[in-house]
């Protein structure tokens, strides 16, 4: 009897534990799970996918909303000037790779006329890539006033 009663209070304990840890695993489980809902759902709603996507204000452009996302999927994407592939000596994908690239500057603070970047986007200057396409008179507007604004982060 008495060690009846011990594999039973065993089981019983044993059973105790389990709910108990089920208890607290399941709701912290449904919170997780519904945090990171909110997360990806906000996060594809204002998602990139292509260059178009990206608009520039008329003033106070910024590097990290508006030149970073754009060079990301134009002049950085892959197999060009990133930090990866670093064609022509140019990795353009950061803050630094347009104002200090080893080369030259690509961007001048100032003077987004004598930018190389701007140069060759309106065709002054000879690039081996046809990449006009890729960016619209917004976005040219917008490197513009970015790097008359004194390039920003």
């Amino acid at each position: 009897m008495a060690r009846m009663y011990a594999v039973n209070h065993s089981h019983q304990l044993k059973k105790a534990i389990k709910m108990k840890n089920q208890r607290y695993t399941l709701p912290g489980v449904c919170i997780v799970l519904l945090f990171l809902s909110l997360i990806g759902n906000s996060c594809m709603e204002n998602s990139i996918t292509v260059p178009s996507d990206i608009v520039f204000p008329d003033s106070n452009v910024s590097y990290v909303n508006h030149v970073e996302p754009l060079m990301k999927f134009t002049c950085a994407a892959g197999g060009c000037h990133n930090a990866f592939d670093y064609k022509a000596g140019l990795a353009l994908d950061t803050h630094y790779g347009l104002t200090t690239a080893w080369s030259g500057a690509m961007v001048i603070p100032g003077k987004p006329e004598q930018s190389v970047l701007i140069q060759i986007l309106e065709r002054k200057v000879p690039h081996s890539l046809i990449i006009d396409f890729r960016i619209n008179d917004n976005q040219l507007n917008g490197l513009k006033t970015w790097i008359k604004e004194g390039t920003r982060m």
